[in-house]
């Protein structure tokens, strides 16, 4: 392809990271940021947003007609997206099958500084050897 070719869907089956899943529960700038850039390369790229209003990202910038910011409509490309109430064992449980069937995820937590629902979401992805997991 070239500069001057539009882009068709067969093309994504020929980026890099086609075929890869990485599960994004980042939150503010860095993580959705990485994420972002992997959904560039190919990556199926699926954003968990909180149930109790969803990423602060949303509102961080300027905003557009429709209500969402530069910023977010940014770090938001590339995603599919899914609301999950981590406080509810269903909700958990839903995390938990994302978990299993991604090759990785990105966080904006540092290691053992978690607490809460968000180390019940950090202790489910350190339970799936194999997967990477980008925090």
């Amino acid at each position: 392809m070239n500069a001057e070719e539009p882009a068709t869907g067969d093309d994504t089956e020929k980026l890099p990271m086609a075929g890869v899943r990485v599960l994004d529960e980042g939150t503010f700038l860095a993580g959705p940021y990485a994420a972002s850039i992997l959904g560039e390369f190919g990556a199926d790229v699926i954003k968990v947003k909180h149930s109790l209003g969803g990423d602060a990202l949303r509102h961080f910038g300027t905003p557009t007609a429709r209500g969402d910011t530069l910023t977010w409509l940014s770090e938001a490309r590339n995603k599919r997206s899914v609301t999950i109430n981590l406080h509810d064992a269903d909700g958990v449980r839903l995390f938990t099958a994302l978990v299993e069937n991604s090759s990785a995820t990105v966080s904006s937590t540092r290691p053992n500084q978690a607490t809460g629902a968000v180390r019940d979401r950090v202790a489910a992805t350190d339970r799936f050897k194999g997967k990477e997991h980008y925090s």
